[in-house]
């Protein structure tokens, strides 16, 4: 048995492989081996960090008034995708069999049929992947992102042999256009 911390989060796990992953996705954890729950929630209460990071505004090199700004949510069969392009002005999304609504400064996209886990790495670099591609290369890019492990995921992640990340992160790494992330967590 295992107690863990890092920022967001603060729990116990059984299994080695759980504590690697969060190691490899969070700055600074820290872990104790422990021999049973109540040994492990009294390490937790003297080790659980006392502050959260909430949000984190725009993280990388996108220019400052020339961006598109993309929010994204994973349903069950599906994918919806808001592109704010409030910034850049009008554009048009390459025809594809996605449902597309332009409203506005707003473009609405809907990927219909794909299958994607919301509490998944994987789920979330594929939705990404999708985020992108669909905007092309060429335009800068924030993506507003629903959780630490994602932040990290695409900023930190380098330990692993995630296939999915590592496509992604190379994606990121061969656009013409920059990508910069807003991290916005939901108050508890």
């Amino acid at each position: 048995m295992y107690a863990v911390v890092a920022p967001g989060i603060s729990t116990v796990y059984t299994n080695w492989r759980d504590v690697e992953r969060i190691k490899a996705l969070y700055p600074y954890p820290k872990w104790k081996k422990v021999y049973n729950e109540q040994e492990a929630h009294d390490w937790l209460k003297r080790n659980t960090y006392g502050h959260n990071l909430n949000m984190v505004t725009k993280y990388g090199n996108t220019m400052d008034n020339l961006y598109v700004n993309v929010q994204y949510k994973i349903f069950p069969d599906s994918l919806a995708i808001v592109y704010d392009v409030s910034l850049v002005g009008n554009i048009r999304l390459p025809e594809t069999r996605n449902i597309v609504a332009y409203t506005g400064d707003k473009i609405h996209v809907k990927v219909p049929d794909i299958y994607l886990s919301n509490t998944s790495i994987s789920g979330h670099m594929s939705a990404i992947y999708n985020v992108l591609n669909l905007l092309g290369d060429i335009i800068d890019v924030n993506i507003e992102l629903p959780n630490y492990s994602v932040f990290y995921s695409l900023t930190g992640y380098s330990k692993g042999n995630l296939h999915a990340i590592s496509t992604v992160q190379d994606m990121i790494r061969n656009r013409q256009g920059a990508v910069s992330y807003t991290l916005r967590m939901k108050e508890v």
